[in-house]
């Protein structure tokens, strides 16, 4: 094709029959258009054989565009192609009720059609830089298309965070693939997905702050009775689960009751699987990590202001016992958690909390030492269990 073209200018140019020369350069030029629309018509998206090909499908057809001086419409027809091509393989993609299933499919899919698209690209129009601020454009709307996927089935589906976390973890896997293509749209997806995970950590918050409202005012500072030996040797043991070790507030052998009370002892089990979920969630987006603390202070700053004023009509052993495994042993737990669990070196903030708000009580302070192999355990099998908390509530008020 090249050769016949350099052979018919080449002719025209020692011609020296003007009228010919016009004639026949009319006639070339037309012929050239005619092949060139012929070839962007069949690169147009709507042709089916094109969309499962890859990038490498169209690249005859678009050297030849390029080769008739199309340079323009050979671009963009090509990425038009690929984008045509990503959107029919993403309604392929199979819905099934794994959220972490499908973005894996999802990420996979669109990363790899992207980086092969770079890699393309680059080959087909290495003569010609200026169509690379195109595909730059080009790459950047692909990755919205691809950031709205998300935060339809991730974000508004109403996942728990530790699921939300993992399938953010992929999807910044995938940016760092494209990274390797020298295609950068990191800083694109973390403030595509920032107002969506602000969002999701308030609303985590407000629930698990209503629960705890509820539980506090209904708090009569009882010791917890478990009403039976064996619901108490269960109850014990959920709690070593979670590296709290509770059986130094038993009563007595025949006792069933803790000096514990049901509101502290609810606390616990919420806030520490919570602290995990925020550890896996800020280690998948660190560009957020002020948030993700300021939600986990937020948590402790009304438990330790409800500490904090000692209550009438208590026992003060009752009380001290309270403070000694929340001060003494939860919190402390919860720092190493999130010490060791988000690479946050000398996480202090709950500590620091403690002694702007409760002074009195740093006395009751102990650091808390896990041993590794435990907590990596307990982070991938804990979830936040809110209904623990807002069933019990409810059905104290329902009572009321």
């Amino acid at each position: 094709m090249s050769f016949v073209c350099r052979l018919a200018k080449d002719f025209l140019a020692e011609c020296c029959n003007t009228d010919l020369v016009k004639e026949m350069t009319e006639k070339f030029e037309q012929k050239q258009n005619q092949l060139a629309e012929k070839l962007m018509i069949e690169l147009k998206p709507a042709m089916d054989k094109y969309l499962q090909g890859g990038p490498k499908a169209t690249r005859k057809t678009v050297l030849l565009l390029i080769k008739l001086d199309k340079v323009s419409q050979a671009c963009d027809l090509f990425l038009k192609n690929q984008s045509a091509s990503i959107k029919y393989l993403v309604k392929e993609l199979k819905l099934i009720d794994n959220p972490f299933s499908y973005v894996q499919q999802l990420n996979r899919l669109v990363c790899n059609t992207l980086a092969e698209t770079v890699q393309e690209f680059r080959k087909l129009f290495a003569d010609y830089p200026l169509c690379f601020s195109v595909l730059i454009l080009w790459a950047s709307g692909e990755m919205k298309n691809y950031a709205s996927l998300f935060i339809r089935h991730i974000f508004q589906s109403g996942l728990n965070l530790k699921a939300t976390a993992r399938c953010i973890k992929l999807a910044f896997e995938g940016a760092e693939v494209l990274m390797q293509s020298n295609l950068d749209l990191k800083f694109e997806l973390e403030m595509l997905f920032e107002p969506h995970i602000e969002k999701m950590l308030d609303e985590t918050e407000r629930l698990l702050i209503d629960a705890m409202k509820l539980r506090i005012a209904e708090d009569r500072w009882r010791p917890y009775n478990l009403r039976s030996k064996a619901r108490l040797n269960q109850y014990i043991s959920e709690m070593n689960e979670l590296h709290l070790d509770i059986s130094d507030f038993v009563f007595g052998r025949e006792d069933c009751r803790l000096s514990l009370t049901s509101q502290i002892c609810s606390f616990a089990r919420a806030v520490v699987p919570l602290t995990y979920e925020l550890c896996e969630l800020r280690q998948s987006a660190e560009f957020i990590s002020n948030a993700i603390d300021q939600m986990l202070f937020h948590i402790w700053e009304i438990e330790l202001n409800y500490l904090k004023d000692t209550p009438d009509c208590v026992p003060k052993e009752i009380y001290a016992d309270n403070l000694k495994f929340c001060v003494g042993r939860l919190l402390p737990l919860c720092e190493k958690i999130y010490t060791e669990s988000s690479s946050v070196k000398n996480f202090d903030l709950l500590k620091c909390l403690l002694e702007e708000l409760a002074s009195d009580l740093l006395t009751f302070y102990e650091p808390f030492h896990i041993p590794e192999s435990k907590y990596e355990v307990l982070g991938e099998n804990f979830e936040i269990k809110f209904y623990y908390i807002v069933h019990s509530s409810s059905k104290a008020c329902k009572k009321s």
